[in-house]
């Protein structure tokens, strides 16, 4: 499974770091900690890496669940310095963690990794590596996913009510992340560690707790109990109260470079690098939503969005917005933004970052619209990134955003007219 600069679970002179998502024994750990990822819903020992895109983007944090067969999600070699740093401070870690980072880079196997290393009882001291040992006992109670002393806060799972789910029998996420679920630590952080060690909470994707839980969380920031950490994982910090910010330690986990992300992305989906490549900027240079992207499906969605998108505006809106409806929020989001940002690099007589092949299409739509009214459209969509979860109206989020960006290209004055306003 292992390519490039990825450090695959199990590999046995590799680093800690992926054994802290395997634990011991290869594959055999491995296995163990996928089945830890069925568990979902739940505050206890699920483990899963919540950076899996929706579909055909790789936007909807908390989606993505690998099956013991497929790849695992990896702690990179651009990552480990932070994570043996992290460990090498023992005990004077702070007890609250805000992992933030983009989305799609390996945050919740990061996590994962380091959780492990708290929770490891024959950790190395420096100057060796700082990580976990994948063999003692607490190394592998983790990677079969019954660690006592480790929780995992995710978004649950429900039974959706709207009658195309209940005719197909299907289930949704919940949108946050509740107060019951964070209620239900309190007898978790209270009582004495199962193996006297020491414990780890994961709040993933932590920009997710709903209001009341957040202020159930900051009584537990304040008085978290020694030994007891808690590990926040969000590629949107800026949505969490300023009062939980202030009780955590930020960390920016790092993103991956080229060269390493290519690398494990061909060798994860057998693409040729031309392909590789271009996954990888339609992703934004993250390598977990660009594996996501490789599947034919999401691939073929992606590419029909793309090429609707780049004709406005000499389509019409309409258009774009009937094969957007047929899609998550989070996917019709992120190309939008990714492909203004584009048009205004084009402006400054930048190459495209995101969408290299249409370089011509997006040279020719610069001379056509406003840098100042891109610009703006840019910001306010940024701001509205918390309706991407759960717009209340999903098509009249999209129908607005196309609009405003609609509202960017200079129209042509006909003849004797005055320019519209």
């Amino acid at each position: 499974m292992a390519g490039g600069g990825v450090n695959a679970a199990g590999r046995a002179s590799g680093s800690g770091a992926s054994r802290g998502t395997a634990g011991s024994g290869g594959g055999r750990g491995a296995a163990s900690a996928h089945r830890a990822a069925t568990g979902r819903g739940r505050t206890h020992l699920p483990v899963h890496d919540g950076e899996a895109p929706a579909p055909a983007d790789g936007v909807d944090e908390a989606a993505t669940a690998t099956t013991l067969d497929g790849p695992l999600l990896p702690v990179f070699d651009s990552q480990q310095p932070l994570l043996h740093r992290l460990l090498g401070e023992g005990d004077d870690l702070h007890h609250a963690l805000l992992l933030a980072g983009l989305p799609g880079i390996g945050k919740g196997a990061f996590a994962r990794a380091l959780a492990q290393g708290l929770l490891c009882e024959q950790l190395p001291k420096p100057p060796a590596p700082v990580q976990a040992c994948g063999t003692c006992p607490a190394c592998r109670w983790f990677a079969s996913g019954h660690h006592p002393d480790f929780r995992l806060l995710e978004l649950a799972t429900s039974e959706s009510r709207s009658s195309r789910a209940k005719e197909g029998a299907q289930t949704t996420k919940a949108w946050d992340i509740s107060i019951d679920q964070v209620r239900d630590l309190e007898h978790f952080i209270t009582t004495t560690s199962a193996r006297g060690h020491a414990r780890v909470v994961i709040i993933d994707p932590a920009e997710t707790l709903s209001t009341p839980a957040a202020n159930a969380l900051l009584k537990m920031l304040e008085e978290p109990g020694e030994h007891t950490w808690f590990l926040l994982v969000s590629h949107l910090p800026a949505q969490l109260p300023p009062t939980v910010r202030s009780r955590c330690r930020s960390v920016a986990v790092p993103q991956p470079v080229q060269d390493e992300a290519m690398r494990w992305l061909q060798a994860v989906t057998g693409l040729p690098a031309a392909d590789a490549a271009q996954l990888l900027a339609w992703s934004g240079m993250a390598p977990l939503h660009a594996r996501d992207l490789a599947d034919p499906a999401h691939l073929t969605v992606y590419r029909t969005l793309l090429s609707s998108l780049s004709a406005l505006p000499d389509t019409g809106l309409d258009t774009v917005a009937d094969k957007a409806t047929t899609v998550p929020a989070a996917t019709w989001y992120y190309l939008l933004l990714r492909w203004i940002s584009d048009l205004l690099r084009a402006h400054a007589g930048a190459a495209p970052r995101f969408f290299p092949e249409s370089a011509s299409r997006l040279a020719s739509l610069a001379q056509r619209s406003s840098l100042v009214r891109l610009a703006e459209v840019s910001a306010a969509l940024q701001r509205q990134a918390g309706l991407v979860r759960h717009p209340l109206n999903p098509r009249l989020f999209m129908e607005s955003a196309l609009t405003a960006y609609l509202e960017a290209f200079v129209r042509r004055q006909t003849p004797g007219r005055a320019h519209p306003r």
